[in-house]
């Protein structure tokens, strides 16, 4: 008898967790971008957003690392694939496009949610958000931001750390 219900309690307990791994993997938010004048290199979580390159105003949807939908995209899309239950880390750098006027950059964060009618609703809080001024020349910095389950942590950036000296842009892989 013991050892039935010992069974049973293991079974309820991996049932919770495979439970709180689908719903994990259903997260989703919009980054946004306005970099006019810019060169920019964004990664989320050690994944470089390809998709990202500055220079304009840009919103790319992140997913999940383990979202079922991953196997539907291309290869050059999968680093749209980025995002974790928890704490993410996001790391920027820039620096001016030749010949342009730089404005203020905007980069944030907010979590999306796919309403019945298939269309994405971002969330009204950003759970990151950060700009920077137009004397800031270039540079880059790495910020926390925090994903719980299908609600966000409303707290702003957890912490950003401004990057020792300017980093330089790497090489385009297209």
């Amino acid at each position: 008898m013991n050892k039935t219900i010992l069974a049973c309690a293991f079974c309820a307990v991996a049932l919770l967790f495979q439970a709180a791994g689908a719903e994990d993997s259903s997260l989703r938010a919009l980054l946004h971008l306005d970099a006019y004048g810019r060169k920019v290199e964004i990664s989320v979580n050690g994944k470089r957003l390809t998709e990202i390159a500055g220079g304009s105003s840009q919103t790319v949807q992140l997913f999940h690392v383990d979202s079922p939908d991953k196997a539907k995209f291309l290869d050059n899309l999968k680093s749209l694939f980025c995002l974790k239950a928890g704490t993410n880390t996001i790391e920027i750098a820039y620096e001016p496009a030749q010949g342009s006027v730089q404005w203020q950059m905007d980069v944030n964060i907010r979590v999306a949610h796919e309403r019945p009618d298939g269309k994405i609703k971002a969330e009204d809080s950003p759970v990151f958000e950060k700009m920077i001024d137009p004397s800031d020349r270039e540079g880059g910095f790495t910020g926390l931001f925090y994903l719980g389950g299908r609600t966000a942590d409303k707290a702003p950036i957890h912490e950003v750390q401004q990057a020792a000296g300017a980093r330089q842009l790497s090489a385009p892989d297209r």
